[in-house]
């Protein structure tokens, strides 16, 4: 088998608390992605989804900027803002040139320090991510996993990344604000940058878009319990017409 090597970052943390990780690497496109480590099973109680959504609408607008503006200051770097969760985080990224790395970084920092969390954008990005959860609970495998990895681990680690529907839809704007402010943090988060560039050629465009961002406590709160291991074989049926 083949020698695996995994790549080791040039690293340094900010004033605020926030930790810089840079990948050299030879291309004209650098990755950029801001990861904090919190996501679905940060969710509180009855507020499945709160994570994803919450790094969705940050992708769709900020204080300054509508969602289409925020979309052609995206495209006037030739690229789109990404946005991510998993159980244990969140992120929103975007690949720029390696010479737009820094307006890039500004973009990022909008994005993370000054989301709109606009009612009306919430309302469209919700019919879709609804419509979304409809059409994947059509696939059987996918139906099966949800209430298997809810038996097996309760709630909220069991509950789908993306949200129950009832959960999901009595989202309020309150909701997201909220989780944003308690979890997206410095002391949280990563800023991760792959690309032809160096943490010395890095450190003072992220300290410029960055350094502003106010620190805050990590959140504190009981890991979530998980249900005893069953003793026996249980077969859950899922009735699908």
């Amino acid at each position: 088998a083949a020698a695996i090597v995994y790549p080791v970052p040039e690293s340094e943390q900010l004033k605020n608390g926030l930790t810089l990780l840079v990948m050299k690497r030879p291309a004209a496109v650098a990755s950029l992605s801001l990861v904090v480590r919190h996501g679905a099973s940060s969710s509180p109680q009855g507020q499945s989804g709160v994570a994803a959504l919450t790094a969705r609408m940050l992708t769709e607008g900020t204080t300054t900027r509508s969602s289409s503006a925020l979309a052609e200051a995206a495209e006037s770097l030739g690229s789109a803002l990404e946005h991510d969760a998993g159980r244990d985080y969140s992120m929103v990224g975007i690949e720029t040139l390696s010479a737009d790395v820094e307006q890039g970084l500004a973009l990022l920092a909008e994005v993370a320090q000054k989301p709109a969390f606009a009612p009306k954008e919430l309302e469209r990005v919700r019919g879709e991510w609804l419509d979304g959860l409809a059409a994947e609970r059509q696939t059987p495998d996918r139906l099966a996993s949800l209430p298997g990895l809810r038996l097996l681990l309760g709630e909220p680690n069991g509950a789908p990344v993306g949200g129950s529907v009832p959960d999901v839809k009595k989202l309020t704007v309150r909701d997201l604000t909220a989780f944003h402010r308690r979890h997206w943090v410095p002391g949280e988060s990563a800023l991760v940058v792959v690309g032809d560039v160096s943490l010395s050629g890095v450190r003072d465009a992220a300290e410029r878009a960055f350094g502003g961002w106010k620190p805050a406590p990590a959140p504190t709160s009981a890991p979530a319990p998980t249900p005893a291991p069953p003793d026996k074989t249980r077969v859950v049926m899922v009735n699908r017409p």
